[in-house]
């Protein structure tokens, strides 16, 4: 999807977030709404980098009641965690 150079732009934003959230936490030695919002973002992009690594087409939703329940390459396989899938179109666990 984004290839290599999306996989390096994200990196750079992950980065960059990482380095924010340092500042933030050094200037100020306690949790701040800036902090919940720089980790939030940094869970995102670490989810999309797990998403451009893998190859997801090969997988399908084993909820027998998602509409899209046993279909490969529909696209709405994403990583949840390291070590398990998550369907977009029923968001079955």
């Amino acid at each position: 999807m984004f290839g290599d150079k999306g996989k390096i732009q994200k990196s750079q934003v992950l980065t960059t977030l990482i380095d924010w959230r340092e500042l933030e936490f050094s200037r100020m030695q306690k949790r701040t709404p800036v902090l919940d919002i720089i980790d939030s973002m940094i869970m995102e992009v670490r989810q999309e980098l797990m998403n451009l690594e893998l190859d997801l087409s090969e997988f399908c939703c084993l909820n027998k009641d998602c509409p899209d329940y046993g279909k490969k390459g529909k696209g709405n396989i994403r990583v949840k965690e390291r070590y398990e899938s998550k369907n977009r179109t029923c968001k079955d666990d």
